[in-house]
């Protein structure tokens, strides 16, 4: 799994004041976390006109609406979207497709591998006692929607 993780660094003791962690969701199926960060939540964001064209010269420019001063935020791409992939198993060999579409394709499947990446991302970082927020847009919807259940 691939994700991009803003984490605030000028707090010593994130225990003591811990920042909500935003989980975050692009659309979908089959598209990468890049337009939530890019167009929504991130830092930085692409320049557009008020009707949502871009801007020439092409390029970023600084978000003012990121959220990032008052929680942390973990962009997520599920598995076939953005660098996640399927990896081979143990023998080198990449597994059926049946075997892929079991583990991860499907709503249900999406939702059960998913609950269980968030929760050791959680675990591995030390976020228990942070509030989390699930958000997506589009199919991200649906899956936060699942997730917050699962979970």
């Amino acid at each position: 799994m691939f994700y991009t993780y803003y984490q605030c660094s000028d707090i010593k003791d994130n225990s003591t004041r811990p920042l909500p962690l935003l989980i975050s969701f692009n659309g979908g199926p089959g598209s990468a976390s890049v337009w939530m960060h890019v167009a929504y939540t991130g830092p930085r964001v692409l320049k557009v006109d008020d009707e949502g064209y871009p801007l020439q010269p092409y390029g970023v420019k600084s978000n003012p609406y990121s959220v990032l001063d008052v929680a942390d935020i973990v962009f997520v791409n599920p598995v076939n979207t953005g660098y996640s992939r399927v990896l081979p198993n143990k023998d080198g060999k990449m597994p059926t497709r049946d075997k892929q579409k079991k583990n991860f394709f499907g709503v249900n499947a999406d939702i059960k591998y998913l609950a269980e990446w968030v929760n050791t991302f959680v675990t591995r970082n030390n976020r228990w006692r942070s509030p989390k927020y699930l958000i997506g847009e589009s199919y991200g919807t649906t899956r936060v929607a699942g997730l917050a259940l699962a979970l």
